[in-house]
Parts: structure tokens; sequence; C-alpha cells
């Protein structure tokens, strides 16, 4: 698959996060703990910071000291069936060291209506290595609701019995699985489940400040934190540097209303206003990288300034074996609000940066969102006429179609390539006479070339065997 092995997306998709190793380690929640070690099936349905991305990473080390394959993809709004199998396959060829893993399965996701033989292909071929294997989705809520309901439940029915799947999302997700429990084989965790009881949360601060901290202050710091993950950390990295700490505690009472706001604007505060002002800059990207924020900021510190960030602010995940990190989603929230803050012109300058950085490493979707923003239509039109044409090359129809709702009908209509892979689109998704009304007047349009005018009529052709109206 070598399309899918330098795709850049599809690699950060399927790079598990690098954990700290300070972070503590959850032995009441260990996978080897009777309640999971049976079962085949584990989500972790929780909010934002509730510690789901840490217990995951415990439990992908866990399987892998006992000797497991361990496979991790991130989900999101663009994985349709076909995009789902090819996910999973660059996943386990990565973690399993078998580059050849999942040809079959490739072969068959070239074809949305050959989706569910792909899955099966590879449910086959992880069964057929007799290894026991693990499986970790990230953000299934992102997941589109038709993958949800067709892949993704078959896959979780006909699991191999060496291979265990964890679902992790931030909010509860319906899977009609309902055989899954009554057999035994399905357990979920949920926010409540994956807080911090009061005896990790003096662990956790005892091994950090040892004698600078005490039982009361540990357990005042627990109350106001509700045992929320990302919630300790940010009070931790706020604290730390005071001389005393329990008196740094006590000062969080008084805004204990709004702990988790005010945990985040006192980490931003702390910050040199130049190093707070680029954290805040660079937070309107989803990924980011060093190259990107030199390119956003036009700072030659960008690197040396995000790798502080990195190491003094709790906010931020970072994928093992790479230098991209995110911010978190919660920190990131409120990032933007400042960013919506500063004067119109130097969003749209940050924005078209941004956009022209993405653009220039094929990242072309994100680019495209983010010249819309910059007000930069025609140039981000260009970029999604470019990406959706790839896109339906791949076979990825339901994410046309996504964009194709989105995009002005104008802007679809004066661009004949763009027109063509909607066409394409439409004539595959049962919408046969939009297809042949969008496309059929490029066939006697002089200015189109002989190859767009044969593709029309080729659409046209597709929308009529598919709608049984053959002339």
């Amino acid at each position: 698959m070598a399309l899918g092995a330098t795709d850049p997306q599809l690699v950060l998709k399927t790079t598990p996060p690098r954990i700290p190793k300070t972070v503590l380690e959850r032995t009441r929640l260990g996978s080897g703990l009777a309640e999971f070690a049976e079962k085949s099936v584990i989500t972790l349905q929780a909010a934002a910071g509730s510690g789901k991305t840490s217990l995951l990473a415990q439990w992908r080390k866990e399987a892998l000291v006992a000797g497991a394959i361990v496979a991790w993809l991130t989900l999101d709004d663009g994985d349709n069936d076909s995009q789902l199998a090819r996910g999973l396959t660059v996943a386990m060829r990565a973690s399993s060291g078998r580059p050849g893993f999942g040809q079959e399965c490739l072969r068959a996701a070239e074809s949305e209506q050959r989706s569910l033989e792909a899955i099966t292909e590879w449910l086959a071929e992880v069964a057929a290595m007799a290894t026991e294997s693990l499986l970790i989705l990230d953000d299934v809520h992102a997941l589109p609701e038709s993958t949800l309901n067709s892949s993704l439940v078959y896959l979780l029915l006909n699991a191999p019995a060496n291979l265990k799947i964890v679902l992790a999302s931030r909010r509860p997700i319906k899977l009609p699985v309902s055989g899954l429990p009554g057999r035994g084989r399905f357990v979920s965790l949920s926010t409540t489940d994956l807080r911090f009881d009061q005896a990790e949360t003096v662990a956790l601060l005892k091994d950090r400040f040892g004698r600078r901290i005490d039982p009361d202050s540990c357990v005042r710091l627990h109350q106001l934190t509700e045992g929320w993950a990302l919630g300790l950390q940010l009070a931790i990295s706020t604290i730390e540097r005071s001389p005393d700490i329990p008196g740094a505690i006590a000062g969080f009472s008084v805004l204990s209303s709004d702990v988790h706001r005010y945990f985040v604007e006192c980490l931003i505060d702390q910050l040199p206003p130049a190093l707070a002002r680029f954290l805040v800059c660079i937070s309107i990207v989803d990924d980011l990288s060093p190259s990107l924020c030199k390119a956003m900021t036009k700072q030659n510190s960008s690197t040396a300034k995000l790798r502080r960030l990195h190491q003094q602010t709790p906010v931020f995940t970072e994928a093992a074996h790479t230098s991209w990190l995110r911010i978190h989603p919660l920190a990131r929230e409120f990032l933007q609000e400042r960013f919506a803050k500063l004067p119109r012109v130097e969003q749209l300058e940050y924005h078209t940066r941004a956009g022209d950085w993405l653009a220039e490493h094929q990242l072309f979707e994100e680019a495209a969102r983010h010249l819309l923003e910059a007000g930069l239509e025609d140039r981000a039109y260009g970029l999604i006429e470019r990406s959706l044409h790839e896109l339906m090359v791949k076979g990825q129809v339901s994410r046309v179609a996504d964009w194709a709702e989105r995009l002005p009908f104008s802007e679809i209509e004066r661009r004949t390539s763009l027109r063509l892979t909607v066409g394409w689109m439409l004539a595959q998704s049962e919408r046969h006479t939009e297809a042949a009304k969008l496309v059929a007047s490029i066939i006697d349009d002089a200015s189109a070339s002989a190859g767009e005018r044969c593709e029309s009529a080729e659409i046209c052709a597709t929308a009529a065997v598919f709608a049984d109206d053959i002339d």
C-alpha cells in the first residue's frame, strides 16, 4: 500500500501518543485485572481531559510487555467504511512489522461496495497470525454514523479469539451489539470510572512533591479537581514553582466554581507574554510541528518555544516517534477564544500562513479550511477541487459527498474538474438524475478538453446504468 504508507495524515492517525514517564500507573485500572482481561471489547466513554489517552497508553504498554501486537488508530469524520479498512491495515502493518499485511483488504477497500469484505479479509489475516493482538481505536465519537453502524459493528461482532478491541470516545456511542454483554465479552468505562480516587491523587502528588506537600493539601486538591486528570496536571503545573505548595493549593478554593477555566487561565497567565501569545496563535491548527509553527509565526525560535511549551505545560499530547503535537481540546477552546480577540488582520494572516504551509505539505483539506477562514475562497476551492479528485480516486465517496454539501453550488458549477468529481459521486450515490444534470453540458462545451467531455459522457452513461434508464 504505497499510497497509504506515504499519506502523512494516515501515518499520524496510526501513531500512538507518547506518554510522559511521570504519569501515574493506574493499578486499579490495569488491563490484567479480571474485569478486563477476559473481555474482547472494552469501551472508554469519557469527556476530554478524563485520562483516556494515558490509560490507553498504559494498556498498550502492558499488552506489549505481555508479548501482544498492539495496533493504534485515531478515527475522524473522514473515515468512511473503505477508509477505516485502510487505516486498520496501516495500523497493523506498523505494529506487527509485516509490510505485506492486508493486501487483499486493500484491494477490497478500493470499492465502497466491498467494504465489509475488506474488514473480513483484515479479520481473517489477524486470526491467521495466531498472536494475541490488541486494537485501540481512539476518538470513536468522530466516526461517521454510517461507518459506526456498518464496518465497526461488523468488526466487533466478528473479532477472532486472538483479538481484543478497545474503543475510546469523548461521548457515549450507541453500538447495536446487544449480544456482546450477554456473552460476557463486553465492558464499558465512563468518566466516573476514570476519575482519580483520593488514594491515586495522594500517590501522584506525593510522588511529585514529596515532603513539600502534606496529606491535607493532597485531599484539598483532590476535592478541587474532583479527580479530573487534566485538572490535576494543570494544578501541578501551576503550583510546582511556588515555595509554599499548601498555600498555593489553598488559593484555588476562591474560584472552585469554575475550576477548569481557572486552571487554564492561571497556567497561561504564568507564561511570559511572548510565549503565551505564541501559544494562542498556533492553537488554530489541529496538529502542530516545529516547521508549521515557524511558518505561521515567522519566528526562528519556534522550535525552542514549542519544545518549552511542551515541557512546561500539560496541554499537549505527542505522537510517538514524531515531532507532531496536538493541544488538548479543553485548552484549545480557551486559546481560540483569545485568538478571536486579536485584530482581524492578524487572524487572517495566521490562517493564510497555516494554509500555505499545509498546502505545500499536501494536507489539502486542512489547508483549504484555513484559507477559507482567511477569506481566500478561490485558492481554497482550488485545493478542495484537487483534494476531492484524489479522494474520489481512492474511493472515498462519502467524504466527497460531505464536502459537496458544504461547497457553494456556483463553485462546483464553474470548475469543470470539480463538477466531474461531484458528478461521479452523485452517480455512485443513487442520485443519478442529479449527476447527469450536473455534467451533461460539458459534453458540448467547446472550452472543455476531449478528456473532460469523454468523462462527462461516461458519468451520464454510468448514471443511466444505475438508474436502469439505458437509451
